[in-house]
């Protein structure tokens, strides 16, 4: 599905994909990538986002390209301290914008284990399991994200 967001580096009219955690929009000419800091937090370690931010509301960059949502202008900010790579954020709509390739260094958080001691009796019985049945893949819908944004799952 279209939408009337621009990418910020070809202005052509990004496409929004939809995953089970959130809203994505990429770029179809330059593979750039719009994502929405809670999406990113949900997503990947506050150690691989975190300083993303901290960087922005700081205004500790440049002045980067205009938000594909509001039209201000994002903060190129650095991405990690050791990897040279350098995102924009927009500090009014939380998005920050990926050029192809520059989500390789951010970590995927580990997949959380839900199976306190009721769960578990829960999942014994026989209306749970066939409910349960697709459990496996929701609980990785990071790979989702990971793989959107070009990373290895």
């Amino acid at each position: 599905m279209d939408t009337d967001l621009p990418c910020p580096a070809c202005r052509i009219p990004l496409t929004e994909v939809r995953t089970e955690p959130g809203i994505i929009w990429r770029c179809e000419k330059c593979d750039g990538r719009a994502v929405g800091l809670q999406l990113l937090r949900r997503t990947f370690t506050a150690e691989s986002i975190n300083p993303v931010w901290l960087h922005a509301i700081h205004n500790e960059g440049s002045s980067g390209r205009r938000c594909p949502s509001c039209g201000n202008a994002m903060i190129e900010v650095g991405l990690d301290n050791s990897s040279g790579i350098r995102v924009e954020v927009c500090r009014i709509c939380e998005f920050v914008w990926f050029d192809a390739g520059e989500t390789q260094s951010l970590q995927v958080q580990a997949a959380s284990d839900p199976a306190p001691a009721a769960l578990a009796k829960i999942q014994q019985l026989p209306e749970a399991r066939s409910a349960n049945s697709g459990s496996v893949a929701s609980q990785e819908w990071w790979k989702q994200i990971a793989a959107f944004l070009g990373m290895p799952t």
